[in-house]
């Protein structure tokens, strides 16, 4: 029975093994005798606790993984979202800067404009005038 003890090296399926051989020889030990065979039990009760703590331990693992993937995965989309903040920013200022320079150039065009309309006018006035004046003349 020492040869069969499960020990920490021993594999998933061995400590299942020894699990069911001992379950049944106390079963079958209590069904002969109707009193308990401690050994079997805690040598089955023992590779048991084994199998859910290596269980556990899988699970652990596995949920220690996906915390550290879901933690790279978050850590990119932040390093992703402040790349695209600060680039909205600069292209932001960018375009300010273009649209301030098309504002400068609208304004003096439009003081070109109605200077040039002022001068229009003017030259319409004299040419109204003259026109007045050869009227008068012709009569």
């Amino acid at each position: 029975m020492a040869n069969e003890l499960p020990t920490l090296k021993s594999t998933d399926k061995e400590l299942e093994v020894i699990y069911d051989v001992h379950s049944k020889r106390f079963f079958h030990w209590l069904e002969n005798n109707g009193t308990s065979a401690n050994g079997s039990r805690d040598i089955a009760l023992l590779a048991h606790n084994e199998l859910v703590k290596r269980s556990n331990n899988r699970f652990s693992k596995f949920s220690k993984i996906l915390t550290i993937a879901v933690f790279v995965l978050s850590l990119i989309t932040v390093i992703f979202a402040v790349s695209d903040y600060s680039g909205d920013k600069e292209w932001q200022k960018k375009q300010i800067t273009e649209l301030e320079l098309i504002n400068k150039n609208l304004s003096k065009k439009n003081n070109e404009i109605e200077s040039l309309k002022k001068e229009l006018e003017k030259a319409n006035e004299k040419i109204l005038s003259l026109e007045q004046e050869n009227k008068t003349k012709k009569k």
